[in-house]
């Protein structure tokens, strides 16, 4: 299987420091190539993409082209909505917020989407984080995620946000796999 290293943090280094790093990894023979980058500054990506192509297998094609990923919409909302938490509450509650899509249907007489979705945090000190100071975070959360939702769906959306507690959800297989998580791919 072929290997590209990537070595971030180019930046952050002396010239030293990096070329020694360099050096040190070219032990690593079976690797096609080596490519300082920093992520943060972007520096560096565009080679290593290029690296990266010149050794991907070329395969037949497994989705037409204006398929971009083969998750249902519900999942894609629910993924939409946890961004928009993540991004929103930072480094305040990091990782532990999961989405549960409870209802996902459009309007039979109007082009407008009635999502409802639980944000599920592990503790209860984080449930008065997500929502904020009368509801301030949770509507910003829900604003965001709308305008994001309207563009998935092409239309309006309705959506409606409740913040629940479950006590170690991600440690739960069930729960993980009820939010659409293949274990796999998480642990």
């Amino acid at each position: 299987m072929p290997v590209v290293i990537a070595l971030n943090k180019e930046d952050a280094v002396t010239r030293n420091t990096l070329f020694d790093a360099l050096k040190d990894l070219n032990r690593f023979s079976w690797a096609s190539a080596i490519v300082p980058i920093s992520a943060k500054k972007g520096d560096g990506i565009d080679t290593l993409l290029e690296e990266i192509k010149k050794v991907l297998p070329e395969g037949e094609k497994l989705y037409p082209d204006d398929v971009y990923t083969d998750k249902s919409m519900r999942f894609m909302a629910a993924e939409i909505i946890r961004e928009k938490g993540l991004y929103l509450l930072d480094k305040e509650i990091p990782y532990g917020l999961g989405v549960e899509i409870v209802e996902f249907k459009k309007k039979e007489d109007k082009p407008i989407w009635d999502i409802n979705a639980d944000i599920i945090v592990e503790k209860q000190s984080h449930k008065s984080i997500v929502i904020g100071k009368g509801g301030s975070m949770l509507k910003q959360i829900a604003s965001g995620a709308r305008e994001d939702l309207e563009k998935l769906v092409g239309d309006k959306v309705f959506l409606t946000l409740y913040v629940k507690v479950k006590p170690q959800w991600r440690d739960s297989e069930y729960l993980m796999k009820e939010l659409g998580y293949n274990l796999k791919d998480v642990k």
